[in-house]
């Protein structure tokens, strides 16, 4: 019996948590549109404090499991876009967007941590991202659109994990479109969202009903999602830019329209609901030059 306590004791003293008590870990999915948003002037430095702020979250989430010299935590993160840019140093770039935890031998995680948290300068992740970043706008506006539709559609179960929380984080400003590769229409069943397409509902005196009665929505993508899946969908960009000849290529308003991010916030959480998400963990956020509720509502994913 004093052998058992004092076994008990070592395992209290190097913290691993008792059977049945240790938390379940997250992994964390962030879906990036790089396409024309990130041409609206203070969008990149909005995203890159956004982006700064969920990474620092993670770093201080694997931080609290350290004890004794050993990191516990299991948590994942991947920043993804779709699709590639076109760049000769791309694929070495996005190889380095993902930190796991998990898939790490116990032993090695702390060099890990410090090898991608180092106390000098940025998580190396964030390094990548900036770099991406720099590539994605000497890009545009020619780099068309972000495949959201066609990554809940084929990829996403490539990266939700048993046994984890999983939380899925899109920026994107809400206009889903990928140039001739989402679905076409079917009566108000749309795979684009862009352009003039929702104008019956912008216009109408009763968007609600409308929207109701003429069984507006996203085409299904035929997949459902894990359970325990938190999606959050930010920032979105009411802009109400009606068709033209030329594509979208700045984001400016062209008249106005109140109810846009209404109409965009039902659209896109049906889809989700859809798929199996539960409706108290969907979140689509509006977009706001003051990201402190914006940063709040991240927060809550830690």
């Amino acid at each position: 019996m004093k052998k058992i306590f004092l076994f008990l004791l070592l395992i209290s003293n190097l913290g691993i948590v008792v059977y049945g008590q240790t938390p379940t870990p997250s992994n964390y999915i962030i879906f990036f549109d790089f396409s024309s948003r990130i041409e609206n002037s203070n969008q990149p430095q909005k995203d890159k404090e956004l982006m700064k702020y969920i990474i620092t979250n993670f770093r201080q989430k694997v931080e609290s499991m350290y004890r004794s010299g050993y990191i516990y935590s299991e948590d994942k993160l991947n920043i993804l876009f779709y699709p590639d840019l076109e760049d000769e140093n791309i694929l070495s770039l996005t190889s380095s967007m993902n930190i796991d935890f998990g898939g790490r031998d116990f032993k090695t995680r702390l060099k890990y941590f410090i090898n991608q948290f180092p106390k000098e300068g940025n998580p190396k992740i964030l390094t990548t991202f900036d770099k991406v970043y720099e590539i994605a706008l000497k890009q545009n506006p020619n780099y068309f659109g972000s495949n959201i539709y066609d990554f809940f559609s084929y990829s996403v179960d490539n990266y939700l994990k048993d046994g984890y929380k999983n939380h899925i984080i899109i920026f994107t400003d809400g206009y889903m479109y990928m140039a001739g590769e989402n679905p076409e229409r079917v009566g108000n069943s749309v795979g684009h969202l862009e352009g003039s397409i929702l104008d019956p509902l912008r216009s109408s005196s009763n968007w609600q009903k409308d929207f109701k009665m003429g069984d507006w929505k996203i085409i299904s993508s035929g997949n459902k999602l894990k359970s325990n899946t938190t999606i959050t969908l930010l920032e979105i960009t009411p802009d109400c830019i009606q068709n033209s000849l030329t594509p979208r290529t700045k984001i400016k308003p062209l008249k106005q329209c109140p109810d846009e991010y209404k109409i965009l916030e039902r659209l896109w959480t049906n889809w989700f609901l859809d798929m199996g998400a539960e409706d108290n963990k969907i979140k689509v956020v509006r977009t706001s030059n003051d990201l402190n509720g914006i940063k709040s509502v991240l927060r809550q994913l830690f």
